[in-house]
């Protein structure tokens, strides 16, 4: 049975969540990155300042995640060092819907 010209419509419910979140669009940290920055702070809590970092950190052959061994300097090691931290610092956030914004409407 064909049926084009049903009398009645059948009520149906459609809606939009929006969902906001810290964490929507976060690189994984390597093994490298990770490496580097437990080493960089195991130095720090050893009371080096980010110079004499770099220069442990060359002297020991460890490379800069862009770079080749033997190239850190104390900028790389802040920058290095900041950017980690930070990332692992991000909280997972998430506002949930405002409830008072919902609308039905029938058609």
């Amino acid at each position: 049975m064909c049926r084009l010209n049903e009398p009645h419509k059948k009520p149906y419910l459609s809606y939009t969540i929006t969902i906001e979140s810290s964490k929507l669009n976060i690189p994984k940290l390597s093994e490298k990155q990770m490496s580097l920055f437990k080493k960089i702070c195991e130095l720090k809590d050893e009371g080096m300042n980010f110079q004499q970092i770099s220069d442990e950190l060359n002297r020991l052959g460890y490379a800069p995640t862009r770079g080749k061994v033997g190239e850190f300097n104390n900028r790389k090691v802040w920058s290095n060092y900041m950017k980690i931290k930070r990332n692992l610092d991000r909280k997972d956030i998430i506002h949930p819907p405002d409830l008072d914004d919902v609308e039905l409407e029938w058609d």
